[in-house]
């Protein structure tokens, strides 16, 4: 399964806070999926702005692996984004988009 939705906040969204919302994202999915702690599977993600983007991964359930790429280091303020949630997952599990965004603002 993979998706993407866009998302254009009213009002600006730091990095730091754009970071948090992805991650505490991955950890919802991650419970939702794990079987004893262990992704039976893979979980992975990019937010992407215009000047950077940053790579989300899970394989272990609460323990999120981030990668920041092209100028994600130098952003500031968000106005605009988009995030990609790609899963493949042998645990059978009903997850609606909602879910896969559960934490974007």
């Amino acid at each position: 399964m993979s998706r993407t939705r866009s998302f254009a906040p009213e009002s600006p969204v730091s990095a730091s806070a754009l970071r948090e919302m992805g991650e505490k994202t991955f950890i919802h999915l991650g419970d939702i999926l794990c079987v004893e702690g262990v992704i039976a599977g893979h979980l992975k993600g990019v937010i992407e702005t215009q000047n950077g983007s940053l790579a989300l991964s899970l394989t272990r359930a609460g323990v999120v692996d981030v990668t920041e790429l092209g100028g994600w280091k130098e952003l500031t303020n968000v106005e605009s984004y988009s995030m990609t949630v790609n899963i493949m997952s042998i645990v059978p599990a009903e997850l609606s988009e909602d879910d896969l965004f559960i934490a974007m603002k």
